[in-house]
């Protein structure tokens, strides 16, 4: 037994959900820095604007893909167990990663990062954390998920940074699909059993997301995933078109959110939200993201200032993250308030909205900054955060006091 009295063996069993989350966000992030150097290669006769719009058609498509793999692979989890449906997304994935290091042309990539994406192993590695670990431990594994994903995307853009250079396009790849594959190699060989955990059906999700404080945690969820895809896709492209980065500074420079977002989760986040509550740290990092990306629209990107360029956008994703870790809180709160073991189902309802953000911000910002310009892009942003203020104000929920369930779990019974 450890110190704290919880069994040693048992520290490990989240390792394998944890570790093909990782390497997912590995391989995704290693893409977006990447790919305008691979476009400019293999569209050296088309105009600029024509890979720039190839680049944002490519990341959309796989976040579409990435909205839709959660559903199939959500369906499979309860279907089939969660230890398969981890092992054969977690397989596929590491198989699309590897073969998008042998493409020879836009369309063989678009059809590749798709896959990718319908193969993207989030939601059964939540399934699996649930399943094979206590309700005492689940927290924790969840935190954990959230750090490694961080690290994986920090990694990711280095790797584009240190073996690009030698190696090109296909060095960084197969290094993203040997990743992938170790990570799976921790599934396929551990022998982790089930958690001991009989569960009632969910009851009360359809009430629960019909309800004005869901509605808005999907709109939140909706601004997370525009906000952290738009300033991932914004970083690359500024860089390199407006500021003319080469791949080893864009590479390195896609390190400094991550990082940013390490030292925000470890000494900000979570004494913020215990301090402020809920929906005041939701709404406070809500109007630094707004007030970081008001200064790159107006300041950073006209001014030709590429060092507070990159700062700007660190500090805008670094408090994405804190508003993304206040939200998942209120999926709780909603759950135990609203539900019957409804976390579950709420959970992947949230994620399949947070996909379509991510969907809909790199082609949004492609098409408008080559259009419009930087600025108009970067308000874009702007018009998305001001939309969910607008929602909360509509549906009369409060932007700055807590909500306080009224629902009770006696009175449950009646709910679909």
């Amino acid at each position: 037994m450890s110190g704290s009295g919880r069994p040693i063996a048992r520290r490990w069993h989240e390792l394998p959900a944890v570790a093909i989350v990782g390497a997912d966000y590995f391989g995704l992030s290693s893409l977006a820095p990447s790919m305008p150097f691979f476009l400019d290669t293999v569209m050296y006769n088309s105009a600029q604007t024509s890979r720039d719009h190839w680049a944002g058609i490519i990341l959309t498509c796989q976040m579409f893909a990435l909205m839709v793999g959660h559903l199939i692979w959500g369906q499979v989890s309860a279907h089939c167990g969660s230890r398969y449906a981890l092992s054969v997304s977690g397989l596929l994935n590491a198989t699309f990663f590897t073969a998008t290091a042998f493409t020879l042309g836009p369309h063989q990539l678009l059809l590749m990062r798709i896959c990718a994406g319908l193969s993207a192993p989030l939601v059964p590695a939540v399934a699996f954390i649930f399943d094979h670990l206590t309700e005492e431990e689940v927290l924790s594994a969840l935190n954990h998920v959230t750090v490694m994903a961080a690290i994986g995307l920090m990694l990711g853009g280095a790797s584009v940074g240190v073996i690009y250079p030698p190696c090109g396009f296909p060095g960084v790849h197969l290094a993203s699909g040997t990743v992938a594959s170790v990570a799976v190699a921790t599934l396929l060989f551990s022998s982790v059993k089930p958690a001991v955990c009989v569960k009632e059906p969910a009851r009360g999700v359809v009430t629960a997301i019909c309800s004005a404080q869901y509605i808005t945690l999907l709109f939140v969820n909706f601004h997370n995933g525009f906000v952290l895809v738009t300033l991932l896709t914004a970083l690359t492209l500024v860089l390199k078109e407006h500021f003319a980065f080469g791949v080893q500074l864009v590479g390195l420079s896609n390190t400094v959110p991550c990082v940013a977002v390490l030292a925000m989760s470890s000494f900000v986040t979570t004494h913020v939200i215990a301090t402020l509550g809920v929906q005041k740290s939701l709404t406070c990092f809500g109007i630094v993201i707004g007030l970081s990306t008001a200064l790159i629209a107006f300041y950073s990107v006209p001014c030709d200032d590429p060092i507070s360029f990159v700062m700007l956008c660190s500090v805008a994703i670094a408090n994405y993250s804190a508003i993304h870790v206040a939200n998942q809180a209120r999926i709780k709160i909603i759950a135990d308030s609203l539900t019957v073991n409804g976390a579950g189902p709420l959970t992947a309802v949230s994620r399949v909205v947070f996909a379509g953000g991510q969907a809909l911000a790199p082609i949004c910002f492609v098409v408008i900054a080559s259009t419009s310009g930087y600025r108009a892009a970067f308000s874009l942003v702007l018009l998305v955060q001001a939309l969910v203020f607008v929602v909360y104000l509509l549906l009369g929920q409060s932007l700055w006091h807590e909500w306080v369930p009224v629902t009770r779990k006696h009175d449950l019974v009646h709910l679909r």
